[in-house]
């Protein structure tokens, strides 16, 4: 992962899908390569509520700058309290009042396409 990183340095943003086993080492490789990055995930709403809480504090120290869907829709508000970073709910704001919804629990959140 470290070099994928290093051969991406013309690009100023990296987006890494997690949820493997292996997904905090990757961040630190991709970390450590490149230090200059944005850093964002997806975890494609693989976690609950649980993980995320617990996972997210622990993955930051790389320093993200955005975490897309970390959990269902319904969960995602609640999941802000754990998170630095700002979350992206992805396509789980296909209307605009499921957007409203979701913002008014997470003022951070950035609503998707």
């Amino acid at each position: 992962m470290a070099r994928l990183a290093r051969e991406a340095h013309d690009f100023p943003v990296i987006k890494v899908k997690l949820g493997g086993t292996e997904d905090e080492e990757c961040l630190a490789a991709i970390r450590e390569a490149r230090p200059d990055t944005h850093l964002r995930v997806d975890c494609n709403a693989g976690w609950t509520l649980d993980e995320a809480q617990r996972r997210i504090p622990r993955l930051e120290q790389y320093g993200l700058e955005m975490i897309e869907q970390p959990c269902r829709a319904r969960k995602i508000g609640r999941v802000g309290r754990a998170a630095k970073a700002d979350q992206h709910a992805d396509r789980s704001g296909w209307n605009l009042c499921r957007v409203l919804r979701i913002w008014s629990r997470l003022p951070r959140l950035c609503a998707g396409n």
